[in-house]
Parts: structure tokens; sequence; C-alpha cells
């Protein structure tokens, strides 16, 4: 069957590869799940430019601009079966790419054209090729692109033209994660047959939608990589660091956790018969670190409540392991369907714990305010929302004995500069301290704790410098 499908992918390729370098215009509708205000919330952009096809389908040249409010910012990219060079929208110089980047961009290749799908498949070899499913109008021809990556191309042989591209491939968060690309409209160019409309379609949100149309120009790989530096190469991917957690002892009654390879802080309040663990960066494997290090520091004590700060996955990403645990989920009522779609989204690809040995989800919904004791130990939890300036979700947890407020991300106050005027987020922060009658005199960030340079525990003076630094621009 493999042989087969080889020739039904070369009848196609052939149908739709330009005989010589042919260039596109397009104007394209982008919808990026980004960090958002809200879950599922999307970053939208327009993009304008133009895209070169060379024959065979062996270079994609792009020349573009992301369309601003007051001008245009322009990028530019150039994608061979070996390399990927980025020049990021309204930067100057080219981006540092790694091999993994390389792999990433066959995703971002599908948005352009087919052709690039028919090449990988042939490309992959027989060792990858799973089937081949005939029907009477589709042949839909199955290949691995790694042991967490299946793609699907179904083509319409009467026509001999792709339809679509499916990739399902694992996601860390959201489990077997399906992409689909649809190719519709196609025409007659002067040098081949074409599709005129593209889509990306992701978690039933179109994702990318272009339209394209042959031009007259010509955009040239010369043009794209003028200013490419002669010695410029694929980076290798930095050996990722072992995981491991690092525990501060506060006081008796709160505990830091840090987790140097996500960069993050995070939560562990100590009460007379229970625990409770807010944040939990970015998987399961790391919920699961999390509670075997409580259990080994805080033994016969249970993790009564998982809490997250917002909903980015740098804070909530390892819930499923909490869930597994029997641990109740502490939400607001903004995240509660996000948080049963994380708890059922199947994740059979690369199972994780809960997955293996499914547990019902146990959730609480949180007010404005909640307050968690034992009787003589109290943990405040304080929706601030959108006076974050970042999340309408945003909670704050104050420890009125010490006067000591944890925050996940809104610091941003820089070690070894002086204190500059308060961002959004940093008055958000203040503004919410004082609107709730707070007496801080220490604040704990959770993200990031090295880099950028962020101070991560520091005094309230600080933040209250900043917000005077204000009226002094």
């Amino acid at each position: 069957m493999y042989k087969k499908a080889v020739h039904t992918v070369s009848i196609v390729k052939k149908h739709l590869d330009p005989p010589k370098a042919t260039t596109y215009n397009f104007h394209q509708k982008l919808k990026r799940f980004a960090h958002m205000s809200r879950p599922w919330q999307t970053y939208d952009s327009k993009i304008v430019g133009a895209f070169s096809l060379l024959p065979g389908a062996s270079t994609l040249c792009i020349s573009d601009s992301i369309i601003g409010r007051s001008r245009n910012y322009p990028g530019a990219t150039y994608y061979t079966n070996t390399i990927i060079a980025r020049k990021d929208y309204g930067s100057k110089d080219w981006d540092k790419a790694t091999t993994a980047n390389h792999k990433e961009f066959f995703q971002t290749s599908l948005l352009y054209s087919p052709l690039y799908a028919l090449n990988d498949f042939l490309q992959q070899g027989p060792a990858q090729f799973k089937r081949l499913a005939r029907g009477n109008d589709i042949d839909t021809i199955i290949y691995n692109r790694s042991s967490t990556e299946q793609v699907s191309i179904l083509i319409n042989k009467k026509n001999k033209e792709v339809l679509a591209v499916a990739i399902l491939h694992a996601h860390e968060l959201y489990g077997d994660n399906l992409k689909l690309f649809t190719y519709k409209g196609y025409t007659s160019g002067m040098s081949a047959v074409y599709p005129t409309a593209i889509q990306a379609i992701e978690h039933d949100t179109v994702t990318s939608d272009i339209h394209i149309r042959e031009s007259q120009a010509i955009l040239s790989a010369e043009y794209i990589i003028g200013t490419l530096p002669a010695n410029y190469a694929l980076q290798a991917v930095e050996a990722k660091s072992t995981p491991e957690i690092i525990h501060t002892k506060y006081n008796d009654h709160v505990h830091f956790f840090e987790l140097p390879h996500t960069d993050e802080r995070l939560l562990v309040v100590d009460f007379k018969d229970f625990l409770v663990v807010a944040e939990a960066p970015l998987n399961t494997a790391n919920g699961e670190l999390i509670i075997k290090k409580a259990g080994e520091l805080f033994p016969g004590k249970p993790v009564r409540y998982f809490m997250f700060g917002h909903h980015h996955p740098h804070y909530l990403g390892g819930i499923r392991a909490f869930i597994h645990n029997g641990t109740t989920i502490l939400s607001r009522p903004e995240d509660t369907s996000y948080i049963r779609q994380l708890a059922s989204f199947p994740h059979t690809i690369t199972p994780d714990i809960l997955a293996l040995e499914p547990r019902a989800l146990k959730m609480e919904v949180l007010d404005a305010e909640r307050t968690i004791t034992d009787g003589t130990k109290t943990m405040r939890i304080i929706h601030i929302g959108d006076m974050s300036q970042h999340t309408d979700d945003y909670l704050v947890y104050y420890f009125p004995e010490y006067r000591l407020l944890f925050q996940d991300d809104l610091g941003g106050i820089y070690k070894d500069k002086p204190i500059q005027p308060a961002s959004g987020r940093q008055k958000g922060l203040y503004d919410a301290i004082k609107k709730y009658g707070l007496t801080v005199d220490i604040i704990v960030q959770g993200w990031p704790i090295k880099s950028y340079g962020y101070k991560t525990i520091f005094p309230f003076g600080d933040l209250e410098e900043s917000v005077k630094a204000m009226s002094q621009k």
C-alpha cells in the first residue's frame, strides 16, 4: 500500500507543483491562542504580503507585514528542507532558530501550500507510513512524523487536489490535539493549479484564514535572504534541565517550592491537618513532582485544595495530577468550564497519570474572597480580576499574620535598576492592595524567578515607589 500511496502523492504533486518560481499575494486573518484575559480567547491580527514557491516546493520565501493601528510591521521568512530563518515583525535582525523550530515550522508551511505535506510524506519514507484508506472519491494517506505526531492527507482523486491535512499531536496540557488545514477554491494560475482559500482550524476555532492570488511580480529568495548572515545556521536544542524542586521554608505556615526548569515558584501552605498548593506549571509531570515533594516534607497531610492565580499554563498546567490525587480544585466561575475541559481531554498519544487512572474532578467555585483556616492559621484568597491588567480571573493570596502577599506575575521590579514608573500590572496590584485594605510588608512573585532580572521577593515599599514615580514621568 505504501507504493500506491507514493504513486497517488506523486500524481497530485505534479499537478500542483509550479514549474518555475511563482509568487502569490495573500491576506490573512490570524487568531492565536495567547496569554489573554480569558481561556480560549484569541489575539487577532491581520497580515498582508507575498510568498514564493520554487519547483518541488523545496523553498518557501515570505515577505509580509502585520497591520498595526498606525503602521505596518514587516517580517520575512526563508524555509527549506534544512533551514528556517525568520525576521519577526518590526525587527531588523534575524531570529536565532533551532532544529526544533525547523521541525515545528512544518505546520506553518501548510498555511501557504499543501505541497509541503506531500513533500514531507515522501521524505518520511516507508518506515513512517501507517496506511492508505481508499474511498470512491477520496484517498486518505496516514503517516507518522514522530511518535507523538500523526499526519493525514485527504486527496480528491478525480481533481488531483489536496482537500485537507489533519495533524494529531500530543499537547502537554490539551492532550490529543487536532489541527486541521483545509484547501478550497482551486484555480489554474499562470504556472500551476493552487488553492485560493486555506484555513487552519484548532479547538473549533478558525485560527488562520488566508486568501491567495497568483502575482506577476517576483519575490526572489535572494531578496529575502540578502541580509541573512553568511554563517547563519540552526542551533542545537538546549538539553532540558532535570526537573527538580527546591524547598524554601518562609515560616512554619508558608513554604515555597521553586522549579528551576520552569522558572517558577509556587506556594505550599501547611495547615494543621492538610495542605494547600497554589500553582503548578505547564504539565501533569510537574504536578506529580509537586505532590510527591509535599508528601515527603509533610507526611500524612493530604493536599486538600489546589488553586491557580490565573488560567495561563505556568499556573495551572499541572492540574490533572491534582485531579488524580483527589484534591479539590478551587476555581473562579470564569474558569470552571475550562477546568472541566482540561480534566476530560483524552491523552492517548502520551498518556499521563489521569489518563492511566481516571478520577472524578472535585471542584469548588470561589467567590470574590475566601478564607482558609484551621483555627490558628489563616490564608485569604482574593479575586482582583481585571484590576490586574492581565486576566479576568486573577487571584492573590494574603497572609495577615505575616503581612505577606503572594501573586503570580504582576511585580516586575528590577533587581539592578532604579525603581521605574509602575506598569499597568504594577499599578493594578497596588490599587487592589489598597482597595481590600491589606497591610503588606512583603510581596512574593511566582514567575519568573531567574529570567528578566526581576526581584521576586521585595518590600511593598518598592511597589509603592514605582506608583509614585508615575507622577514624575
